[in-house]
This record gives structure tokens, sequence and C-alpha cells, in this order.
């Protein structure tokens, strides 16, 4: 549930009224759906309109719902590198485990699933995200890393997001591999960065 710029989790986790019914829906949900559980991708408690409040009413969220779900059901978070907002510790007594989001990591034509820092990577990498969550109380058994089935292009020869499937050589184009960031990236007949992504091999 949620998703990147989806809003209305800050007003929504503030009212305990509305807490209560949404509690109510997830476990009608799993019901109805025969679905193993809730995950929740609030792009991100304390930004994007949301309030300094948010850290705590998470937590109640959480509680609710698993209250509604269960112990029985999963109840997971998607967590990215920006965890300021969010009570890692209080929330990990709840949830199975956190989703870390661990790709976009980007500015322009850069690296966006960078394992390690290299010159090519964008604002932060895979490791620097997991150190981040484990500094504010998290463990290894707790987290499950997210990997991007697309690649992040230069809107000229690729698309921003373009599909694992659509990333082919073409037009003199040459596939490199970063010894330091640990993935793949190709440059164009000008040697320029056109696009980066995971593979098989990162």
């Amino acid at each position: 549930v949620g998703g990147t710029c989806k809003d209305g989790f800050s007003s929504l986790a503030a009212n305990p009224a509305k807490r209560e019914s949404f509690a109510n829906q997830c476990a009608r949900l799993i019901k109805e759906r025969g679905v193993d559980g809730i995950d929740l991708d609030w792009e991100f408690p304390g930004w994007s309109g949301g309030t300094s409040a948010d850290e705590d009413n998470f937590v109640l969220l959480l509680k609710a719902i698993r209250e509604k779900i269960g112990s029985d059901k999963r109840l997971t978070i998607a967590v990215g590198n920006n965890v300021d907002g969010i009570k890692v510790k209080e929330c990990l007594e709840i949830v199975d485990y956190f989703n870390v989001m661990t790709y976009d990591m980007c500015a322009g034509a850069t690296h966006h699933t960078s394992l390690y820092r290299s010159y090519r990577s964008g604002y932060t990498t895979v490791d620097e995200t997991i150190k981040k969550i484990l500094a504010k109380g998290a463990t290894y058994d707790k987290m499950m890393l997210g990997l991007a089935f697309y690649g992040r292009g230069n809107n000229v020869e690729f698309k921003d997001w373009t599909d694992y499937r659509d990333i082919k050589l073409r037009d003199g184009m040459k596939e490199r591999w970063d010894d330091t960031a640990l993935v793949p990236y190709i440059l164009n007949s000008k040697d320029e960065y056109v696009i980066g992504y995971d593979n098989p091999r990162s």
C-alpha cells in the first residue's frame, strides 16, 4: 500500500478513527484476497506533506494493523536511505522486516544501484543505506534487500526508467563494469554514460 509520492499517510496516521478503519480494511483485504500480509510504502514519514508527529503516529498505525491482522500474517514496511522520520527499533518490534529500497539512488547520469561508492555513484549506495539503518537499531535479519528490475537512463538513448529486458546494446554502445560500485552501465559511441542498472552479476 502506498508508493512514490502517495500522500495521505500523515493525516491517516494522526487520526485514531482513521487508523482503526485502515487497520480493519487491511485485515479484510488479507482475508478476501488470501494474501500473506500487508506492506506499507510510506515515502516518507516527516517528509512530502508530513509533520514531525509522523514518527510517533507511524508506530501507532503499525500497532493498529498488527492488532487487526494478528501475528501469523506478515506486516512489512518499505524504507529508503532517509530513516530520520522512522523509529526503527519501535517499528521492528511490530513488523516482520523492512523492505529496503536500494535503487533510484541517483542524480542525473550516475549509477542508481551502487553497492559501494565510486565516482559514478549517485547520492547514496546500498552499503551506506544499510549502515544508516543499522545505526538506528536495525538488525540484518530484519532487512530484505530490494533490487531494481529496471535501469535509469539519460532520456536520450534510454528512457529514465527502462525495463531490464529493454536494455540492449546498439549503435556502437559498450557495456562496462564498475569494479568499485560493482554494477554494470552502458556508454554510447561517444563514451557518454547512458544507463545504469543491475544484472545477474551485480
